[in-house]
């Protein structure tokens, strides 16, 4: 399938299968009003977002329950194609013990901070695209 603009629309397992094989993404959420997008090192868990965040935006936007989006991407410079997946979603905080150690086996890097906290993106929309060299020139 195809959008209005060309590109091929990506089937739900194929985002997933991508957002599986990445570690790095961005955040997006509305910090004081204003928009911001943050990077973060993640993992997938049962269909869900996690990521590890100290004390600042992420963490205020998951206390608050707040709608958030998720984005990865990859490009190839020399065919001039990529592919975008993007989550729609609600942050919110991992608690109790028994979930954040169903975390540790998630394959999540982080950069180590006594007080980072686990947080979950719980999607609301899965949605990928795909553009390649015949669309791109």
């Amino acid at each position: 399938m195809r959008d209005r603009n060309g590109l091929e629309i990506l089937p739900d397992a194929e985002c997933w299968e991508l957002l599986a094989g990445e570690r790095m993404g961005r955040v997006a959420m509305v910090d004081s009003g204003t928009p911001v997008v943050l990077p973060v090192l993640y993992g997938v868990h049962y269909r869900t977002i996690v990521f590890r965040s100290t004390p600042g935006a992420k963490l205020s936007a998951a206390l608050a329950g707040a709608r958030v989006a998720f984005e990865i991407d990859g490009h190839d410079f020399v065919d001039h194609s990529g592919w975008s997946v993007l989550v729609k979603g609600h942050a919110a905080l991992v608690t109790g013990e028994k979930a954040a150690r169903d975390l540790e086996h998630v394959p999540v890097a982080w950069w180590r901070h006594a007080q980072a906290d686990w947080i979950r993106i719980d999607p609301v929309e899965v949605t990928g695209r795909r553009i390649d060299a015949r669309l791109s020139t």
